[in-house]
């Protein structure tokens, strides 16, 4: 009885932790597409030929902004 008690002790909890993690894994998947969107927004903004602008020397250029 008690070995029953435990595994069905260890099966809730395993079932709060999946929910758990899908929540986690839609709220991230929402904040990857904003972030798509909102750079492709800045992207489609900027001129093509101004990726390569940096506003210093040490610092990426817009272009390599983007891809990293």
């Amino acid at each position: 009885m008690k070995i029953f008690l435990l595994i069905l002790l260890l099966s809730f909890s395993f079932i709060g932790i999946a929910q758990a993690n899908h929540l986690l894994i839609n709220s991230h998947l929402e904040k990857f597409k904003n972030a798509k969107s909102y750079t492709l927004s800045m992207a489609e903004k900027l001129p093509e030929e101004k990726y390569d602008f940096k506003p210093v020397k040490e610092e990426m250029s817009f272009k390599v902004q983007l891809v990293h």
